[in-house]
């Protein structure tokens, strides 16, 4: 096991950093590469399903479990399909829309139970069949914005529906104030759905960036993504921001960089580019703190790899930043020791090192003994992502993420 410790003190104002490592992970199966497949995340598993070969369109569908490192086999989806749209509500996946072949294209829902490997069909979609679609959940209700209802140039769509799991219902909401559509990215955050770039009717691409608030039904554009305009780039939606990575251009480059978009500040940040192969329509997974992105296409190559994204975010107010702190090695073990490494202003100040689980519930809480160079041991906690704080008192003098993993 190991971990990886980043944190930083903003000494003369309040402000956001970003950093982050990508390490490769267990590839999918030599051989069955994949682009287009949906993806959604139940109870600690990641599933990517369907998805197309370069040569057909696929039912299977892979689970991947980030604590063993492993893929394996569930029931696969009724209906080989491509460019669908996944999410997932209530310890339920759902998948919607999606191409066939070249022609045929859905507008039906499947759930996945996990608990059963089985799928059961739910309320279609309400409108015309269609693929390329973008999804964003937000307090129990599945959104499905946009999408291609043609060909590769159209018609598109910039309509808005919401599915209620509950009374296995859809509602049509307020269009997207724009131009239509596909290919387009998108997150949430606890309150809202956002939805970044794709392919416009007008056959430019977009680097847009929109927000959508379920309370009042409506829209908003936010700060445009700084990098090129782009399509059927992955997201996660971690840490109180939506991260994005990879995509195609106008000129069908396909990109690996990697950006982070804060809500609270409305702005974008520059993160490590993805070092793998597939850097478009890949599937994307956001498991216990812990980011995971792959399969995809690069040009020719249809990919099966997976890489971990360790992202690390601190942010502190100039208030709380009495001196300099550093903390490794990097990475480090449970079991093992963390070193930090403080200046003078330390002295006489009596801290400790609080840590949290994704859900708020401290989980260790231990003083920080001595001046200076300081070692003390990593606790061997359960694998995945913890808030780590160093305290004094009341007062936060630093924020960073802990991951722990093998």
């Amino acid at each position: 096991m190991r971990s990886v410790l980043t944190c930083l003190f903003l000494t003369t104002s309040m402000g956001l950093t970003a950093q982050g490592i990508w390490t490769e992970r267990a590839s999918l199966s030599p051989g069955v590469g994949r682009w287009g497949a949906a993806h959604f995340v139940i109870n600690g598993i990641g599933y990517s399903v369907g998805g197309y070969t370069g040569s057909s369109d696929l039912s299977e569908v892979r689970a991947y479990d980030p604590i063993t490192n492993t893929w394996s086999l569930k029931a696969p989806i009724p209906g080989a399909r491509r460019l669908s749209s996944g999410f997932s509500i209530n310890g339920k996946g759902y998948v919607t829309c999606g191409l066939y072949n070249v022609f045929d294209k859905y507008n039906d829902l499947w759930e996945y139970d996990p608990t059963s490997n089985t799928w059961t069909q739910r309320a279609s979609l309400p409108a015309a069949a269609r693929y390329g679609t973008t999804t964003f959940t937000v307090n129990g209700i599945g959104y499905v914005v946009c999408g291609n209802l043609g060909s590769a140039t159209g018609p598109y769509t910039s309509e808005l529906w919401a599915y209620n799991p509950v009374t296995n219902s859809w509602s049509q909401r307020a269009d997207l104030p724009d131009l239509a559509r596909y290919g387009a990215s998108g997150f949430e955050t606890s309150t809202a759905g956002y939805l970044i770039g794709g392919r416009l009717s007008d056959q430019t691409f977009s680097n847009g960036s929109w927000s959508y608030d379920p309370g009042s039904n409506l829209w908003s554009s936010k700060a445009a993504l700084p990098g090129v305009p782009r399509t059927f780039a992955a997201t996660w939606s971690a840490f109180g921001r939506g991260i994005l990575v990879g995509g195609s251009d106008l000129a069908n480059t396909d990109l690996d960089e990697c950006w982070s978009y804060d809500p609270s500040l409305n702005s974008w940040t520059s993160l490590p580019d993805h070092p793998g192969d597939g850097n478009w329509a890949g599937v994307a997974f956001h498991i216990n703190g812990r980011l995971f992105y792959g399969t995809g296409r690069y040009d020719t190559t249809i990919a099966s790899d997976l890489w971990e994204f360790q992202s690390h975010f601190t942010g502190v107010d100039e208030s709380n930043a009495i001196g300099e702190l550093s903390i490794g090695p990097n990475p480090c073990t449970p079991g093992g020791s963390i070193r930090f490494e403080m200046d003078d202003d330390w002295s006489g100040i009596s801290t400790e090192l609080v840590l949290a689980n994704t859900s708020g519930q401290v989980v260790f809480r231990g003083p920080i003994v001595g001046q200076g160079s300081i070692v003390m041991p990593v606790p061997d906690l359960a694998l995945g992502s913890y808030t780590a704080l160093v305290r004094s008192g009341g007062r936060v003098l630093a924020r960073a993420v802990l991951v722990l993993m093998e």
